[in-house]
């Protein structure tokens, strides 16, 4: 009988400017960094210690918001190599961000256990974690369920630059479609984060 591992990724989305408004957001003054202060190296002949390693000390403050993946259910040995279906910003933000432009400075990802008495986080050890990617929209764009014929379909071409150059021609995936102009000079309909891979996600 094999272990069978349920994960959730918990992603903090940090934005700019802080304004508290409704549940699953903070002023980042409030609480500290996700994963604990992140470590910078110095730019040859710079000044160190100039770039903030915690989000309370941005200048202006910020806000966070908490957003939760789908479970992520596998047995050991197992791979997971699927998307995820797209799950929705809390609703205090797309309130507050309504035909506005939103600054994100930053992203910070945990992968955990939801349990009855709070998150528990899950250790590299126990479940690795090579890269975790997030595909962000706005009110200008949808996203829509696709499969894809193979590798000619002209629809592959965006989604290998998210995925190492390989896709899984077998599964679904979800592709972006700009439905409307952006009400904000400048601002993209959507927008893709990435973090490091193995153990160093939690600090990238």
């Amino acid at each position: 009988m094999g272990v069978l591992v349920t994960v959730a990724l918990a992603v903090a989305v940090t934005a700019y400017p802080a304004v508290v408004a409704g549940h699953g957001t903070a002023k980042s003054s409030d609480m500290p960094n996700m994963n604990g202060e992140y470590p910078f190296s110095t730019t040859p002949g710079g000044t160190p210690g100039r770039f903030p390693k915690q989000y309370s000390d941005y200048p202006g403050d910020v806000e966070f918001y908490d957003v939760y993946s789908p479970p992520i259910t596998t047995l050991y040995s197992q791979v997971w190599w699927r998307p995820l279906d797209p799950v929705d910003f809390p609703a205090a933000l797309v309130k507050k961000y309504a035909g506005k432009g939103m600054a994100i400075l930053g992203w910070e990802i945990d992968q955990v256990r939801r349990t009855p008495d709070g998150d528990v986080s899950v250790p590299i050890s126990a479940t690795y974690n090579h890269h975790f990617t997030a595909t962000m929209i706005g009110a200008a764009a949808r996203f829509d369920k696709v499969t894809l014929t193979g590798p000619d379909d002209p629809r592959a071409a965006a989604l290998k630059e998210e995925s190492h150059g390989v896709l899984a021609y077998d599964q679904p995936h979800y592709v972006v479609t700009q439905v409307r102009d952006t009400t904000v000079a400048g601002a993209a309909p959507h927008t893709v984060c990435s973090s490091a891979n193995g153990g160093e996600y939690r600090k990238s």
